[in-house]
């Protein structure tokens, strides 16, 4: 009867050490699974367009500043600055990177939701509205392409 109890109290033991070793390494490989934040796929889209627009209007450079006034990595007017980053932001913040690019990819992802299209998106970007795209030069004398501006940040995608 002694040895019976014996040898089952072994078994529950090495169940339990079987079991253990189990839960070990499956923590084990959780530590190993790296964390990837969920990232709706507008967010997704609107980063995407906004890195292409980046790209296009200054090379990714934060502090570059164009003829007309514009600035920053997106090239913005001060005007249009000030509008996202109220809308964006709640407030007018100072334009660091981190801030172009929230306000940007904030904006973006709204016109998605919107309904608007890549086209349309980078087409407002640069002319200030969804449907029309002309070519000519501004007030600051400046030569302004839209339909070519639209395609080399299309070909960016």
């Amino acid at each position: 009867m002694k040895t019976t109890i014996i040898f089952i109290a072994c078994l529950l033991l090495s169940f339990q050490l079987f079991t253990i070793q189990s839960v070990i390494k499956d923590i084990e490989a959780l530590q190993q699974v790296k964390e990837v934040p969920y990232t709706p796929k507008n967010k997704v889209l609107g980063i995407q367009i906004a890195n292409a627009i980046k790209d296009h209007e200054s090379g990714g450079n934060y502090k570059a500043k164009g003829g007309s006034g514009e600035y920053g990595a997106y090239q913005m007017m001060p005007s249009t600055y000030k509008s996202l980053s109220k809308n964006c932001l709640g407030d007018v913040l100072p334009p660091t990177p981190e801030n172009q690019d929230k306000i940007v990819h904030c904006t973006f992802e709204k016109l998605i939701k919107d309904g608007r299209t890549k086209k349309e998106i980078i087409r407002w970007w640069n002319s200030g509205s969804f449907t029309r795209c002309t070519k000519g030069v501004n007030r600051y004398g400046v030569k302004y392409d839209c339909p070519s501006y639209v395609q080399s940040v299309m070909s960016k995608l």
